[in-house]
């Protein structure tokens, strides 16, 4: 029997979420009020990263990790531009720059909960509990890559700050620390899809 929870008091730990991975970014900005060099501080609030041998050049830097914390942009060829809350590590892998949004869950949701807004309240409710239990669920789906969820369709849409439906963040605010739960005790197994049909 499927059972409506209140989540544990004890607070998840952030989700790793692949961001602007259909991008491919070989090179971005990042903007915040913390910049790190492999735990070496920036002066400065933005950078512009690029790929050199097999590292992040980082202004004058060359990284293994550019670290960006809070309110943090991401802009991609001067063009797509992205906040996202939380953190943003930068690593080089192969020919492209991978960036991972470390972001609490209660602060994921109302993105993805936004890509699925054209509804009434109790529907944007239902959708932010199992897009609840699907992140908690699918956690460590992509551990093999070193993060839980990608950005894409293939785990949930996310889109970080951006783009947020005020619908879609009161109906997360509203089912806060809500999940599905199979027999009382485990998350019940979330599906997500990109398509109805």
């Amino acid at each position: 029997m499927l059972l409506l929870a209140l989540l544990i008091a004890a607070t998840p730990a952030p989700l790793k979420v692949r961001i602007l991975q259909r991008e491919k970014p070989y090179e971005a900005w990042l903007e915040s009020a913390t910049l790190a060099c492999d735990g070496a501080a920036f002066k400065s609030s933005s950078v512009q990263l690029r790929l050199k041998d097999r590292r992040l050049q980082a202004a004058d830097k060359l990284c293994d990790a550019v670290t960006a914390e809070g309110g943090v942009k991401v802009t991609l060829d001067d063009k797509k531009v992205r906040t996202y809350r939380g953190k943003v590590t930068a690593v080089a892998e192969g020919s492209m720059i991978r960036l991972i949004n470390e972001v609490d869950l209660e602060d994921y949701l109302p993105s993805v909960v936004s890509a699925e807004a054209d509804g009434p309240p109790a529907a944007l409710e239902a959708q932010a509990i199992v897009s609840r239990t699907f992140a908690l669920a699918s956690r460590n789906r992509h551990k093999d890559e070193g993060y839980d969820l990608c950005d894409l369709t293939h785990c949930q849409l996310y889109r970080g700050a951006d783009e947020l439906v005020s619908a879609a963040d009161d109906a997360a605010k509203r089912t806060r620390g809500e999940v599905l739960l199979l027999g009382g005790i485990g998350l019940k197994p979330a599906f997500f899809h990109s398509a109805c049909g």
